[in-house]
């Protein structure tokens, strides 16, 4: 423990920088988190769809989509949902959870409903591999 003290009296502005920049990264992370759409995990989701009436949509391929998908998904390739909105706007008001492939393809089409007016769109953390991995049902061939 003495040279850690040692180090901090001797070094103490890059000590200070060092603090400095690893609170700057928090709170950056902190702020990224608490823009856009909320994340969720797959209980969280399953809670959603049972007591909400959630809407989940899974914006994989339809070939993905085909193989194996959430109970009660539509499916929305990412790509076409700026035309296929009109589908959803039934749903404007209530929680829509996008599942796909990766977390980023799914912020994307978050972003794009969110401009369209969707109130509550939220994101399937870890897409559909983190479904499969807690064990959830999946319906398809």
């Amino acid at each position: 423990m003495e040279p850690y003290l040692s180090f901090l009296t001797h070094h103490w502005m890059l000590s200070f920088a060092f603090i400095v920049v690893l609170i700057s990264v928090i709170l950056f992370e902190l702020y990224l988190q608490s823009k856009g759409p909320k994340r969720l995990d797959p209980q969280a989701v399953v809670l959603l769809m049972n007591h909400d009436n959630a809407l989940v949509v899974d914006l994989r391929d339809r070939a993905l989509f085909a193989k194996g998908h959430i109970v009660n998904s539509v499916n929305a390739l990412s790509s076409e949902l700026d035309r296929g909105v009109a589908k959803l706007k039934e749903h404007q008001c209530s929680p829509i959870i996008l599942v796909g492939v990766s977390d980023q393809q799914a912020m994307q089409a978050a972003e794009k409903l969110l401009k369209q007016g969707f109130e509550d769109v939220r994101l399937l953390s870890g897409g559909i591999k983190a479904w499969k991995d807690a064990s959830l049902p999946l319906e398809g061939k």
